[in-house]
């Protein structure tokens, strides 16, 4: 008798544990899929938030290619406006994808302009005629020197020289992991990069706002 109770204990008990285990297998499996599905929701929310800042960014681009515009006549020897298809031969010829801001320029602007608000050092030669700064200065050494104490490969400025790039040109400092290109100003005299900034939305913001600085005062 008392083995029977002991035997029926015992069943119980493995009855009891086996229970215990099925729910915890469950659990886990609950877990793993609450886990999943926030990972999945997190993600969503990652890429809405980039769609509604990549939009935000090309309203603001457009907004100051078209404050550019309104001012055509304070403009020197604007280039023509680019194709997508002409665009695109560029971006075949230096193996590269222009970042989308500045091919918005290109495409709604025209192709650089010798003098912006007639300041020769804000203008921006042509990607047509642009050039790569170690093709130019054969001598130049692996890196360059930013006013910042900041080096940059020599080899990732594209240069867009205008007629009167004597004294310096702005470049593209070309980058395969950004999709985005900041820019620097070339000094041929010190050969060092000056006023670097982190994309082309924000070369036109200093354009602007320089002109508007000067009206202002």
């Amino acid at each position: 008798m008392k083995f029977s109770s002991y035997f029926t204990l015992l069943i119980a008990l493995l009855g009891i544990g086996f229970f215990i285990k099925i729910n915890h297998i469950k659990s886990q499996k609950t877990n793993s899929k609450i886990a999943e599905r926030k990972a999945i929701a997190t993600k969503a929310r990652q890429t809405i938030d980039s769609i509604q800042q990549d939009s935000q960014t090309e309203i603001e681009t457009m907004d100051l290619i078209i404050e550019l515009a309104d001012n055509h006549d304070q403009h020197k020897k604007v280039g023509t406006k680019l194709s997508d298809q002409k665009i695109h031969e560029i971006e075949n010829k230096i193996g590269l994808s222009l970042p989308d801001s500045y091919k918005m320029f290109l495409k709604y602007f025209g192709d650089g302009t010798e003098q912006i608000y007639n300041d020769p050092e804000k203008s921006i030669g042509k990607i047509t005629r642009s050039y790569w700064l170690t093709e130019y200065k054969k001598d130049i050494g692996d890196k360059i020197e930013t006013t910042g104490k900041i080096y940059i490969d020599s080899s990732s400025l594209l240069c867009l020289p205008t007629e009167n790039s004597k004294d310096g040109t702005w470049c593209l400092i070309t980058s395969k992991e950004e999709d985005e290109w900041s820019l620097a100003y070339y000094n041929h005299n010190d050969q060092k990069l000056h006023h670097k900034v982190p994309n082309f939305t924000e070369w036109l913001k200093m354009v602007v706002s320089d002109r508007l600085k000067t009206s202002d005062s």
